[in-house]
């Protein structure tokens, strides 16, 4: 059943609006949390960190730290270069 009325077409055009926030990286749409912006701005001062050095500095789990780079890479945010042992992670976004 599709909700009518007042209340649901400001929720429908709400989900539509693009809400962007300003951070030290820049520009980063809300679609970012704040894990992914705390490893964000360690890879935009050190792009060869590893996954061990990122779960420290953000007091993480390396789990956690791979499931966000994953997420980044998927929504486009950074993107892996160099072999597996000298790799870096390049911002695009």
């Amino acid at each position: 059943m599709a909700k009518t009325g007042k209340k649901a077409r400001n929720s429908e055009a709400f989900s539509c609006v693009m809400v962007v926030e300003k951070t030290k990286l820049g520009f980063i749409d809300l679609e970012v949390n704040n894990t992914e912006k705390t490893i964000l701005a360690i890879l935009k001062v050190k792009p060869d960190a590893s996954r061990d050095e990122l779960a420290e500095r953000s007091s993480k789990t390396i789990r956690t730290v791979q499931r966000v780079l994953n997420s980044l890479r998927d929504k486009g945010y950074i993107e892996r270069e160099g072999a597996k042992q000298k790799a870096i992670w390049k911002i695009k976004k």
